[in-house]
């Protein structure tokens, strides 16, 4: 949902949908309210990559299973409130079931969230920044002129980011624009982890089974948000966002079965999720792409338009890829591991959860997932044995069933 734009070197991820207070309909949605021009976009030369995340080598052992380590990020909501304290835009009771339906987007890949703090409504006192303005909308909000509509963003979070080493930072704020929905920044981008960083998301979009004023559908705006502040391009980036039949096209041909590796190495580079053409509706799209020698039509999938990373909406969205999972857990520990909770047993800066994992014996004796200092003798080994000679085998951040 993110037109994306650079901004003082920093590129970032712009939303279209609807202003602050005004209801719609999903019916009524903009039908153009996610994109990112190619030109704007700029693909590297082939092999079309921005860093080992994007190699499936690299991805598919942090595909999850259900020994998989859960991920907890920390989260903190910076909710923006008149200069004097009142009219703040969201209640800590909001957040709270927005957290409750991103665990429950999530949880099948083995990430879940927590608030930094309680109540989780960090409260902001500042009118100019609660009625902000973004590219999308006019640089004067409420009769008060702005320098720099482009810089808006940047002056906000330089006053209010909170630790955003250890934690994502989300802005909760209004808008005078018909088409903006919220903002994220891609992991391989400078400042995912400094002040540049985190998402502005639109008050009307943060709530649990009903969206601010909008009350259409459960609140998933953040859930395709969080993808890509975790690793994730929308699955049309290969179509809509790159140059047409480009080095980095990806052809109708790429339908989601994987059988052609080369659907690895362009667009979403997730060769599980099927080429498609930016489209609005909960339904597959029509026509295919037009490149010489192809002429494939997109697939007609439902877990195309149900994905998180679509271009449709929040009451059709209800999954991520396989492997869209593997990169955003991959992505995470490559550059984003001080926002996961939890130990780090060697104080090495690498949370327990992304280190790699080895084996070892239990107290009866069977097989466990285990780090150093949890299994200590007992890491790095693909042949771990444990009585009466059950080997435990070792694959990646993942432990394998136990040979027979």
């Amino acid at each position: 949902m993110y037109r994306l734009r650079m901004k003082a070197n920093a590129m970032i991820f712009t939303g279209w949908l609807l202003a602050v207070g005004v209801a719609r309909s999903p019916a009524q949605m903009p039908e153009r309210w996610c994109g990112m021009e190619a030109m704007q976009v700029p693909e590297p030369e082939p092999p079309c990559t921005r860093g080992a995340c994007d190699d499936a080598v690299n991805r598919d052992p942090w595909i999850p299973n259900s020994s998989s380590p859960f991920f907890t990020i920390r989260l903190r909501f910076n909710v923006f409130c008149e200069d004097d304290g009142s009219g703040c835009l969201v209640t800590s009771e909001q957040v709270n079931a927005q957290i409750a339906v991103l665990n429950a987007a999530f949880v099948g890949y083995r990430i879940q969230f927590v608030a930094d703090q309680q109540p989780a409504a960090h409260p902001i006192h500042s009118s100019r920044y609660k009625h902000f303005c973004s590219v999308n909308s006019p640089c004067v909000c409420d009769g008060d002129p702005r320098e720099s509509c482009g810089s808006e963003d940047q002056e906000m979070k330089f006053f209010y980011a909170d630790d955003p080493a250890l934690k994502l930072n989300i802005y909760v704020v209004e808008t005078d624009a018909s088409d903006f929905r919220g903002d994220g920044y891609l992991p391989w981008w400078p400042s995912a982890t400094g002040n540049d960083g985190g998402i502005i998301i639109d008050a009307d979009f943060v709530g649990g089974l009903q969206c601010g004023a909008s009350g259409f559908a459960p609140c998933r705006t953040l859930a395709h948000e969080i993808g890509h502040n975790l690793g994730l391009w929308h699955i049309y980036h290969g179509v809509t966002e790159v140059s047409e039949c480009g080095s980095c096209f990806e052809l109708a041909s790429c339908d989601g079965s994987c059988q052609d590796s080369l659907c690895n190495t362009v667009g979403d580079r997730c060769c599980d999720t099927a080429a498609t053409k930016r489209w609005d509706q909960c339904s597959t799209p029509p026509g295919g792409d037009e490149c010489p020698g192809s002429g494939a039509p997109w697939s007609q999938e439902e877990a195309n338009y149900r994905n998180y990373m679509s271009n449709t909406r929040d009451d059709c969205w209800d999954r991520f890829s396989s492997q869209q999972a593997g990169r955003m857990r991959c992505w995470t520990c490559e550059k984003l591991g001080g926002w996961i909770v939890g130990e780090d047993c060697e104080n090495n800066g690498i949370p327990d959860a992304c280190e790699p994992r080895g084996a070892c014996c239990n107290g009866e004796g069977a097989c466990i997932i285990a780090t150093e200092c949890s299994c200590p003798g007992y890491f790095f080994g693909v042949g771990t044995t444990c009585p009466p000679g059950i080997e435990c085998a070792y694959l990646g951040p993942q432990l394998q069933p136990p040979n027979p």
